[in-house]
């Protein structure tokens, strides 16, 4: 699994896990699928306009003219629109989108696009946005009406300075959103492989409570919170009729987690759910003079995507429940894009475990 936002668990099982590993989270990764979806297409745009489809043009290597850049060009509108080059003559089309498609486009500095509603036939009239590609262009965005008409010449200034400032101190073209929100998480920053972060955490592990870690008082207040959970009617209530029909299981509203009960004593922080206790000691055997354990966090990969290992972070009790609590939700296929499509190159089954729903996996995401 991935620890994936503040609030939530990635559960992922298959060979894309690798992959994964292998490459990094990116921010945003664009793939070329496969013809017949035309969500994610890439074309060639020559010197005059005309378009060139790549997609079965991958025997033949030419040499990279200086001048040409590749751009993805994407709509966020809410509609279907077409895309322009702009050339001498007038537009030359070179893609219609719908909502949430996009198409990557080799080009050249200096070429101009423009965004139409569908059918405009090319008239500038009805442009609903208009790009100059330079060197720093890697990707262009419709949004909707309101959202382009607050974007004036003073943002597209601010972001081609911002554009230009990434470029000079990367090497790189900006290929994500503008403006981007700031990173929630801290993040290391290693510039050395096998460089070692020493932290502390006062979040010991959970495992599943031995007979004499509980006493009878004990397990008295945990089904005495449990039967007064059931008692009440508002967690009794059956589920919605469509979840009896195959076409509705798997929905989200059709699948309800087994409820949580907490309470401590002298040692341990105990819960139970789903007929299993679990304990998470005050003080772990391991912990240092303030009570906390520490991790090493080893940078194993400086000069890319960025990826740590940090040992011993999940008990086998927390990794089993993790996973029960995936199958129980029900690991669906991976999708790419927006569009949720099926590909080969992604065989790998995937949940999302809201922290709310588990007591171990809110722990977790707080270690």
């Amino acid at each position: 699994f991935i620890l994936s936002s503040p609030h939530r668990l990635y559960i992922m099982r298959g060979t894309a896990l690798l992959r994964l590993l292998c490459l990094g989270v990116l921010s945003q990764l664009h793939l070329i699928v496969a013809e017949e979806q035309e969500a994610i297409q890439s074309v060639e745009v020559d010197v005059d306009g005309t378009t060139m489809d790549t997609a079965d043009d991958d025997t033949v290597e030419q040499a990279k003219h200086p001048n040409s850049l590749e751009v993805i060009f994407e709509n966020q509108s809410g509609k279907t629109v077409e895309l322009y080059w702009d050339g001498d003559n007038g537009g030359v089309l070179q893609s219609t989108l719908d909502n949430t498609n996009e198409i990557t486009i080799n080009t050249f500095l200096g070429h101009r696009f423009y965004f139409t509603p569908k059918d405009s036939n090319g008239s500038k009239e009805h442009k609903l946005y208009q790009a100059t590609m330079d060197q720093y262009t890697a990707l262009i965005t419709l949004y909707d009406e309101r959202t382009m008409a607050e974007r004036g010449a003073e943002f597209e200034r601010a972001k081609g300075q911002w554009m230009k400032a990434y470029y000079d101190r990367t090497g790189r073209r900006w290929q994500n959103y503008y403006p981007r929100e700031p990173v929630t998480h801290h993040y290391y920053n290693a510039t050395e492989n096998g460089q070692i972060f020493t932290v502390s955490t006062a979040r010991t592990h959970f495992s599943v409570c031995a007979p004499e870690q509980l006493t009878q008082a004990d397990l008295d207040q945990l089904n005495a919170l449990e039967t007064e959970w059931n008692a009440n009617p508002k967690n009794t209530k059956p589920l919605p009729a469509k979840c009896t029909e195959d076409d509705h299981k798997d929905d989200d509203d059709c699948k309800k987690l087994p409820p949580g009960f907490q309470i401590d004593n002298d040692r341990f922080y105990i819960g139970k759910m789903n007929d299993t206790i679990y304990c998470r000691p005050k003080v772990d055997a391991d912990a240092d003079a303030n009570g906390n354990l520490t991790y090493e966090i080893v940078n194993i990969c400086a000069h890319g995507p960025r990826a740590f290992r940090v040992l011993n972070f999940l008990s086998d009790d927390e990794m089993e429940h993790i996973k029960a609590v995936g199958q129980f939700l029900g690991l669906k296929r991976s999708t790419v894009s927006e569009e949720a499509l099926l590909t080969q190159d992604r065989t790998s089954q995937t949940a999302w475990v809201e922290r709310d729903k588990s007591f171990v996996i809110d722990n977790v995401i707080r270690r």
